[in-house]
């Protein structure tokens, strides 16, 4: 019984992260219309339009996830693999890591695991 409760919780918390994923960019841009794209500086309408999908596909990935679809963990995980990879690019100071996508590549493999064990 703590096993399905501890699924449940994994899958809410990283609807949670996803749905995260498409606002706050969103805020950001808003302020400032920028973002990067594998060491690359997107402006503008790029940034725009880069943010936008990243934030979409994040959103379907979410819904997935609530719909119970079969390889929804794994999209997930691919998902913030390709998000870690890409923050990991940015050549900026400060964090070794990004705590957020590493969050999502932990809750989501966890995920994977736990089906993949069913």
């Amino acid at each position: 019984m703590k096993k399905i409760d501890a699924i449940k919780a994994i899958k809410y918390a990283l609807v949670t992260m996803l749905i995260l994923n498409f606002i706050l960019p969103l805020i950001t841009f808003g302020v400032n219309q920028e973002a990067w794209f594998f060491g690359y500086k997107l402006g503008g309408i790029k940034a725009s339009c880069w943010l936008l999908t990243n934030g979409i596909i994040g959103l379907i990935l979410a819904y997935s996830l609530l719909r119970e679809l079969r390889y929804s963990f794994l999209a997930v995980f691919l998902f913030f693999v390709f998000n870690f990879i890409n923050v990991m690019i940015i050549p900026l100071q400060g964090l070794a890591y990004p705590p957020f996508y590493s969050l999502g590549l932990i809750l989501s493999l966890l995920g994977v695991i736990s089906k993949v064990r069913k």
